[in-house]
C-alpha cells in the first residue's frame, strides 16, 4: 500500500446516484485513506484528528462509551464507512426526490412512497445478504441455514407483533378498556404536494410527529401509567408523496379517552393548520370503539403496511407496496413500529422461546416458555393466552442480567447474558443452552460514566451490582479493577474490525 495515499470521495449530488458496488468502493477507499493517515500521526495530534469533522461531514462525539482508540478504529474500519456512506446517500436521494417533487401517485409519471433507485437498492442488498448466507454450512442438529433464518426472520418478528397486539386486545377486554385508534399527521408545509411545501424531509416530518407524540405522552405520564392504565402499537407510514404519518392503536379507559381528546385539540392547533382543524376532522384524527361498535377491530388496518401484500397501483416497479413503504422509512432512519407500555416484551419473547426447546432449563422459565411457542393449531388459544399473561404480569417476574464485554472496536460495553425468574434459583445462560449456579441472587453490572476530578486508575470502572432477590433488589455501587478491560492501544492494520 502506498505511503502517500489520497481519496478524495465525489460530492453528495454525485453519490445519490451511485449503485451498491460505488458505494462500498467509496467506504473502502475512505477506510483506507484514514488508515494511511493515521500511520503518520502523532500522540499529541490524535486527540484533534478524532474530535474533527471527517468526509461528509461525518464526526464521532467523545463520549463515555466512545474511547480515542475506538474513534480510530472506526475511522479506519471499512465497515463502519460502509454503513455511514449508505446511510447518507439513501436519506439525501429520498429528500432530494421530494424537493424535486418526484414522489407521488403513479398515475400522473411519479413515483409513489420512495424513488425507484432506492427500492432497487434494498432490493439488491436483500438478495447480496441473502447469497452470502447460502454459502455458510447449515446448523448440524436442525439443517438450517442461516439464508433460512434471514428469510424468515422478518415475517417470523412481524408474526410475533401481531400475536402481541392480538393479546394486548384480548387484555382490553378483561380490564374493560377500549381501543382508541390516533392519527398523527403533518402540516402542510412537510408535503411536497402542497403550495406550502418548505422542503423539509421525511425525517423532519418524523420528528415533527415525535414532538407531538412525546408531548401527549408527557402530559399522559402526569396521571397514568404505562401497561397499567394503558398500552399498544406506534406504526409509521407513507404518504405517496413521502410526507410520513402516525397510526397510534391505543387501548385505555373511557376517562383516559376525555384527556386524550382534550390535549390533542390543544396541539393539533396552529403551526399552519387552519382555524377549527381538530373539531373539523376529529372523527378521522381519533376513531375510537364507541363509535366503532364493539365487533370491530382497528388492527388490520393498523397493520396494512406491515405485512406483504401487492398493490395494482406500483406501476413504475415490481417492487411491492410494503416494500416501499419500508424502504422509505429505512432510507430516513425511522423506526417503523413501536410497543407503547410493554417495553423489552418482543426480547423477552425471544429469550423464551429459546428456552422451551432446552430440558435442563429452571423449571418456572420453563413453565412460562412452554406456553410461548408455536403449537399445533389447536393450541393457538393457548399460546395467545401466554402471551395475555406475560403482558399483564407475567413478564415482571422474569429479569435479564447484563455481563461486561468489549465491542468491536475494544471500548467497555455489556450485553445481555443471563435470564432469571424470581422463583428460581438458578439463571438460565442466553445462547449456550446451559445453566449458572447461582443460588441466592443473579447480579446485574452496569459500566457508570466516568465523573471529572475522578483519582481511580484507568483500569478501574465504577460499576453498580443490582442482586435480584425473590422478595427485592438490593442495588451496591463499587468500584471493580478490570485489566482484562485495559487493552493497550489497538495495532494499526488494515482490514481493521
Amino acid at each position: 500500500m502506498r505511503q502517500g495515499f489520497r481519496y478524495l470521495p465525489p460530492p453528495l449530488k454525485t453519490l445519490i446516484t451511485l449503485g451498491n458496488e460505488q458505494l462500498c468502493d467509496i467506504a473502502h477507499n475512505i477506510a483506507k485513506c484514514h488508515f494511511v493517515r493515521q500511520k503518520s500521526l502523532t500522540l499529541e495530534c490524535t486527540a484533534e484528528y478524532c474530535r474533527s469533522q471527517h468526509e461528509y461531514g461525518i464526526a464521532i462525539k467523545k463520549s463515555s462509551r466512545h474511547s480515542l482508540d475506538g474513534i480510530m478504529m472506526r475511522l479506519r474500519s471499512e465497515v463502519y464507512w460502509r454503513e455511514q456512506i449508505n446511510n447518507l446517500a439513501d436519506e439525501h436521494r429520498e429528500h432530494h426526490a421530494m424537493q424535486g417533487k418526484l414522489l407521488g401517485d403513479p398515475k400522473y409519471g411519479l413515483m409513489p412512497y420512495c424513488t425507484d433507485q432506492t427500492a432497487k437498492l434494498f432490493e439488491d442488498r436483500r438478495t447480496s445478504i441473502h447469497a452470502k448466507m447460502q454459502r455458510s454450512v447449515a446448523i448440524p442438529s436442525t439443517g438450517v441455514t442461516k439464508s433460512d433464518i434471514y428469510a424468515n426472520s422478518e415475517r417470523s418478528r412481524l408474526n410475533q407483533l401481531y400475536l402481541t397486539v392480538k393479546a394486548m386486545e384480548q387484555l382490553a377486554v378483561s380490564r374493560e378498556y377500549i381501543w382508541i385508534m390516533m392519527t398523527l399527521t403533518c402540516p402542510p408545509r412537510f408535503h411536497p404536494s402542497s403550495k406550502s411545501y418548505d422542503g423539509s424531509s421525511l425525517r423532519d416530518g418524523n420528528d415533527f410527529l415525535n414532538q407531538l407524540y412525546r408531548k401527549l405522552f408527557k402530559f399522559l405520564g402526569k396521571k397514568y401509567h404505562a401497561n397499567a392504565d394503558y398500552f399498544g402499537l406506534r406504526v409509521a407510514e407513507v404518504h405517496q408523496d413521502g410526507c410520513p404519518h402516525w397510526h397510534v392503536l391505543f387501548y385505555c379507559s373511557d376517562k383516559m379517552l376525555i384527556d386524550i381528546q382534550s390535549k390533542l385539540e390543544q396541539l393539533l392547533s396552529g403551526d399552519g393548520r387552519p382555524d377549527g382543524y381538530y373539531k373539523t376532522y376529529s372523527n378521522k384524527i381519533l376513531k375510537k370503539q364507541v363509535d366503532s361498535g364493539n365487533e370491530t377491530s382497528p388492527i388490520g388496518y393498523v397493520f396494512k403496511h406491515l405485512f406483504p401484500r401487492s398493490s395494482g397501483n406500483v406501476s413504475t416497479t415490481d417492487t411491492r407496496t410494503d416494500r416501499r413503504v419500508s424502504y422509505a422509512l429505512r432510507a430516513a432512519g425511522v423506526r417503523q413500529y413501536q410497543l407503547i407500555g410493554a417495553e423489552g416484551i418482543s426480547t423477552k419473547v425471544r429469550a423464551l422461546r429459546k428456552i422451551a426447546n432446552d430440558p435442563s432449563a429452571p423449571n418456572n422459565l420453563k413453565q412460562l416458555a412452554t406456553t410461548l411457542v408455536a403449537n399445533p393449531a389447536d393450541d393457538r388459544a393457548r399460546r395467545l393466552q401466554g402471551m395475555v399473561d406475560l403482558l399483564d404480569h407475567a413478564s415482571r417476574d422474569v429479569k435479564f442480567i447484563r455481563e461486561l464485554c468489549l465491542n468491536r472496536f475494544r471500548e467497555p460495553a455489556s450485553r445481555l447474558s443471563h435470564l432469571k425468574h424470581h422463583k428460581d434459583k438458578r439463571c438460565y445462560e442466553l445462547g449456550r443452552y446451559s445453566i449458572t449456579a447461582i443460588c441466592s441472587a443473579a447480579v446485574t453490572i452496569n459500566v457508570s460514566s466516568k465523573k471529572k476530578g475522578n483519582t481511580r486508575s484507568s483500569n478501574c470502572i465504577s460499576l453498580r451490582k443490582i442482586y435480584h432477590y425473590s422478595t427485592q433488589e438490593q442495588i451496591q455501587s463499587i468500584d471493580l479493577s478490570t485489566p482484562c478491560l485495559a487493552y493497550p492501544p489497538a495495532q494499526l492494520r488494515w482490514r481493521p474490525p
